[in-house]
């Protein structure tokens, strides 16, 4: 029987990226700013850090529309392309990751294991708590909890950094 490791690499080697990657450039820059944390960077890492785990779990679920133009002599080029999440629930990551749930049981499966193997945490303990955050920190100065996750950033910057690790790690040899 396939590990479950095998089987999602199986089920998305060939998945279109381009959620993924714009996801993954948020991450990127979040990376930076963790390194050189300031308190004037605490809301601008925590919406990149937000989003980027917003668009992971968006990655996963996709319609994807390419359209060719002929050239001729039995040649075609990509003429456009969109891609679209099917996981339609909005900014909250806890319904985002309990798509999966009822979508792909085994991703979801792999996404719980994967945390709590590198994190020793519970993910669906930690996405409930964290389900809102780039809508809270997005316009922090409409908040009223202003200090909400700010004790939290590390916790919330390993769960992120999970999701892209368990992803990565599947295609490395």
């Amino acid at each position: 029987m396939e590990n479950l490791n095998d089987i999602i690499k199986n089920r998305y080697a060939f998945l279109d990226s381009s959620i993924l990657t714009h996801g993954q450039s948020y991450f990127i820059t979040a990376s930076k700013i963790y390194e050189n944390l300031e308190p004037e960077n605490l809301y601008p890492l925590l919406t990149l850090l937000g989003f980027s785990a917003e668009l992971f779990l968006k990655a996963f679920h996709i319609d994807l529309n390419e359209e060719y133009v002929d050239l001729g002599n039995g040649v075609s080029s990509l003429a456009s392309k969109t891609v679209k999440t099917l996981n339609k629930n909005g900014h909250k990551l806890k319904e985002l990751l309990h798509h999966y749930q009822e979508k792909d049981k085994e991703l979801f499966d792999y996404l719980i294991t994967q945390y709590k193997t590198k994190t020793d945490r519970d993910l669906e303990t930690d996405i409930l708590k964290y389900s809102k955050i780039f809508e809270d920190s997005r316009y922090i100065f409409e908040s009223t909890e202003n200090s909400k996750y700010i004790n939290e950033i590390d916790i919330i910057f390993n769960l992120v950094k999970t999701f892209y690790d368990s992803i990565s790690n599947l295609y490395q040899d």
